[in-house]
């Protein structure tokens, strides 16, 4: 551990350090196993570093996923839909012609 970030050695998997794919110079941390999708090891500052914390991580990543997906197909349709919000802060409407 170079960095110093996991007081508890056990929490780094193996006797020789296995690396993390994300940050090859960190270690990869025990509960990152690569068995959830898109896990590439990638926690340096160790916010998983129980089970329920990880569990909270990952409903609060698909959240903030989910809002941005909603806030991209929203945008365009608010401005389609009303021309008149962009006059309303002086704005040039980009999509609305």
């Amino acid at each position: 551990d170079p960095l110093r970030l996991y007081s508890d050695q056990s929490q780094v998997s193996g006797g020789e350090v296995e690396t993390s794919a994300a940050l090859p110079f960190l270690p990869r941390p025990a509960l990152l196993d690569g068995s959830l999708p898109g896990d590439r090891g990638f926690d340096p500052f160790n916010f998983a570093s129980d089970a329920n914390s990880l569990q909270w991580q990952r409903k609060a990543e698909l959240k903030h996923a989910r809002l941005a997906m909603l806030a991209a197909a929203g945008w365009p349709i608010a401005e389609l839909s009303h021309k008149n919000i962009a006059d309303a802060f002086d704005l040039a409407p980009l999509l609305a012609s």
